[in-house]
């Protein structure tokens, strides 16, 4: 290829690539959000991803509480809660009802399992998060999880940690 060539194929491809990648104009971002905010789109907000318990004893217990709230135009399902270690537990607090105590999933019954929820727009449920080192003896920094599913599309799988110092 000669050297001419080259240099028309990169301009082409550098021409080709601010096209597709430059900004669209603001008529362009307002018309593609309304569409989809006809359509109506659940939409999670968390308080945050992640709690530091601080320093615990091995006899003790904490709680982490987490607050979920919808943000979106749709109903937003949460379903599939788990935590990572049987000494983890979770509970969600809804407007309407009190979710089962979760825990791993070999150690829940199938109906816990299977327990799901939906937050209307603007509501918001409260996630707390026990940890009893007790029932699995640990010492020293010590990380566990809760994860969860939701029909939020930017949030499909959830998981919130937990961080406390075992002594």
């Amino acid at each position: 290829m000669t050297r001419i060539t080259a240099t028309i194929v990169v301009i082409v491809l550098a021409a080709t690539a601010i096209v597709w990648l430059w900004p669209r104009s603001e008529s362009e971002k307002v018309q593609g959000q309304s569409t989809q905010n006809e359509s109506g789109q659940p939409r999670l907000e968390l308080s945050a991803t992640s709690a530091d318990l601080g320093e615990m004893g091995v006899q003790d217990e904490k709680t982490a509480t987490f607050t979920l709230k919808n943000t979106g135009t749709k109903a937003l399902e949460l379903k599939q809660f788990s935590t990572s270690c049987n000494c983890t537990f979770a509970q969600l607090k809804t407007p309407s009802q009190t979710s089962p105590m979760f825990n791993m999933m070999m150690h829940m019954s199938a109906a816990d399992m299977n327990w799901k929820t939906e937050l209307n727009p603007g509501e918001e449920a409260t996630l707390s998060v026990i940890y009893k080192p007790s029932l699995m003896p640990v010492y020293g920094p010590v990380q566990r999880f809760v994860t969860f599913e939701t029909d939020d599309p930017e949030h499909k799988k959830v998981e919130l940690t937990i961080n406390a110092q075992v002594k």
